[in-house]
């Protein structure tokens, strides 16, 4: 199979990039993660005794939104680091088939392709339907609107990502479910082109880094507008961990100390997680 090696300066570029995120992106990760959890115990222990906020729902659509673009963001750095440390050019091979299934999936997640029909009729049902456009751009519209400016700009740039680079769903569909043809799966891996891929790959992980730095603005203003809230959820949990503590002193038959110990451990981990007022990042 023929090799197409990058260009020093292509990988001197994407040794940076990939530093940048795997040593802070996957810190992020975690925290991220940790924050989905304590939100979701918060609303099933405490939330479900009081009509929905749609705050609460944004923040939660959000932090999923969050989630997808940093697992995008360190797949494919992992894939790049395992690509730069590939010694045999089908290893090599393999993980840019790895890397083109990652662009062409993650991208169909974040914004969608639009698709042209036989009779040149433009399909826009899945990009109106991405998570950009659904999630976050009801959120910008509904709630945040002084994100507005921000949020198109970053559209623009995932609209002229998706024209100036041809999806590649031919290498994809290979890659993945291989073929009953296998001379076309070789054929797909022997045409690949590195440097094409990177060159496709080096803007998108440009865009996934400006969306990351929207979605913590979009958490600051989020924090911002839900203080008022923040302060009752803040007085409901005290009033909880209240209760527990009096069941525990009551001691009437059948207490179980340790179900009620554990249950005011989350109420207090809540707590203090609402007491810092600031973004999971």
């Amino acid at each position: 199979m023929k090799n197409k090696p990058i260009t020093k300066e292509t990988k001197k570029e994407l040794i940076n990039l990939t530093d940048l995120a795997l040593e802070e992106v996957s810190k992020e990760l975690d925290n991220t993660r940790k924050f989905i959890n304590e939100f979701a115990l918060a609303k099933k222990n405490i939330l479900n005794t009081r009509p929905s906020s749609k705050l609460l729902e944004d923040l939660e659509s959000h932090l999923e939104y969050r989630l997808l673009i940093i697992l995008i963001y360190l797949d494919l750095a992992s894939a790049i680091r395992a690509f730069l440390h590939s010694k045999h050019s089908y290893q090599r091979k393999t993980h840019i088939r790895q890397i083109i299934v990652i662009l062409n999936e993650g991208f169909k997640q974040i914004f969608n392709f639009i698709i042209v029909n036989d009779k040149g009729d433009q399909i826009k049902k899945y990009r109106n339907n991405s998570f950009w456009i659904k999630e976050i751009g009801s959120i910008v519209k509904n709630s945040m609107p002084e994100l507005e400016k921000d949020f198109n700009l970053i559209s623009d740039k995932l609209e002229n990502y998706s024209r100036t680079n041809i999806p590649l769903k031919t290498q994809r569909d290979l890659s993945i479910h291989y073929d009953k043809k296998p001379s076309k799966v070789y054929d797909m891996i022997d045409s690949l082109n590195v440097n094409k891929t990177f060159l496709q790959m080096v803007p998108f992980l440009d865009i996934l880094n400006k969306m990351n730095n929207f979605s913590r603005q979009l958490l600051e203003s989020t924090y911002e507008k839900q203080k008022v809230q923040l302060k009752q959820l803040h007085k409901e949990v005290d009033q909880l961990i209240q209760k527990l503590e009096n069941l525990a002193l009551e001691n009437k038959p059948g207490t179980n100390h340790y179900e009620i110990t554990d249950l005011k451990r989350q109420a207090v981990q809540i707590k203090n997680h609402i007491t810092k007022n600031k973004p999971c990042t």
